[in-house]
């Protein structure tokens, strides 16, 4: 929306205008690609009906710079093969430039060793004269927005700003090398089928991971067109007491995040119905707890927040289902992995082709 006259708009007008917009595009492209039903087929536009670009649309009210094809936003590259219908969003300059900062030349084929877990009670010396937090930062940016792939041993290292040590910045600095060596990654999204085009979750959890308080850990995952839309790798914020009720937290916290990305699809995608949203979870225990609403002794106690979840599940906007723990994709934002098993999820999750 670069060059719109935002001085001569309210608030008002302006989100109606914006409104308009994006209803425009979509219903464009819903003719376009004939979207209907939940179904998607995708075809090229007709010949003599062409997609309108945005930029166009708006010129009769505002003034309008049309600057063609998305190519930086936010520090991130965007690249688009319109012949295979791929996108791409990477942050190759940055890490680069992050990595030349800090002097880091080689890398590493992953980004924490498998088994590794940092511990509040290293006995190494407070590490002051390093710019641990200023480093962190950095790769927390990364890791929020192209590389779900650093998620899990960016908070790792996160817990120790406050007096880090020795250890936890040389696996800071581990980190930063594998993000150098895979520098190209990004996420990509592939047009082109109906499955690739609707919400799919994974869920997981490292139950009672955190040595200090015995806190587990949640990792989840929303994919959409073939690559993440939504990631998190954090600390539950309760004591859970089994694996089968930390995995349920998780499987709640990504179906939250779910809904979220839910009303956003129904806002672009008004007149095409939402199906029943898959969640993939490698836990029987806490599958049966979210389709079974009576509670048992060993579920009595699990807050009444989390059983939401169950609601979703009866009314069918919600399907859990059963996934093997070795296609559990949320399992590498949980825990440090091999070599393989973490290639796997990571290159399904940001689709590399």
């Amino acid at each position: 929306m670069e060059g719109i006259d935002l001085s001569a708009l309210s608030g008002e007008e302006l989100q109606q205008k914006v409104e308009e917009i994006v209803q425009q595009r979509v219903q464009a492209e819903l003719e376009a690609n004939r979207i209907n039903e939940g179904e998607v087929t995708y075809a090229p536009p007709p010949a003599g009906n062409p997609v309108p670009p945005t930029g166009s649309q708006p010129s009769h009210s505002s003034q309008v710079k049309n600057l063609g094809e998305l190519r930086w936003y936010s520090g991130c590259f965007y690249e688009r093969n319109k012949e295979t219908g791929r996108l791409t969003i990477s942050q190759q300059t940055f890490t680069d430039e992050l990595a030349a900062e800090y002097g880091v030349v080689g890398g590493r084929s992953v980004p924490m060793s498998s088994g590794v877990k940092l511990s509040d009670f290293d006995a190494d010396e407070v590490a002051t004269d390093f710019p641990f937090r200023e480093l962190v930062g950095s790769l927390m940016w990364l890791a929020t927005q192209t590389r779900p792939d650093i998620a899990n041993a960016v908070r790792a290292v996160a817990r120790y700003c406050a007096s880090p040590k020795l250890v936890h910045w040389n696996a800071a600095m581990d980190i930063l090398g594998y993000a150098r060596r895979t520098s190209h990654f990004g996420i990509s999204f592939q047009r082109g089928t109906v499955e690739g085009f609707s919400l799919q979750g994974y869920a997981d959890a490292d139950f009672a991971s955190k040595a200090a308080d015995r806190r587990s850990v949640s990792g989840g995952i929303v994919t959409c067109g073939g690559g993440a839309v939504s990631w998190f790798s954090r600390t539950q914020k309760c004591v859970t007491l089994s694996t089968t009720e930390a995995e349920y937290v998780a499987l709640g916290d990504v179906v939250k995040e779910i809904l979220f990305l839910r009303q956003i699809w129904r806002f672009m995608l008004p007149q095409v119905g939402m199906p029943c949203i898959p969640v993939f979870e490698d836990n029987q225990g806490a599958i049966q707890l979210a389709q079974n609403p009576i509670s048992n002794s060993n579920s009595k106690h699990i807050d009444v927040r989390n059983h939401f979840l169950r609601e979703l599940v009866e009314r069918k906007e919600i399907s859990v289902i059963h996934v093997p723990s070795l296609y559990q994709r949320a399992d590498f934002l949980t825990k440090s992995l091999s070599k393989d098993a973490f290639e796997s999820h990571r290159d399904f999750v940001m689709n590399l082709a």
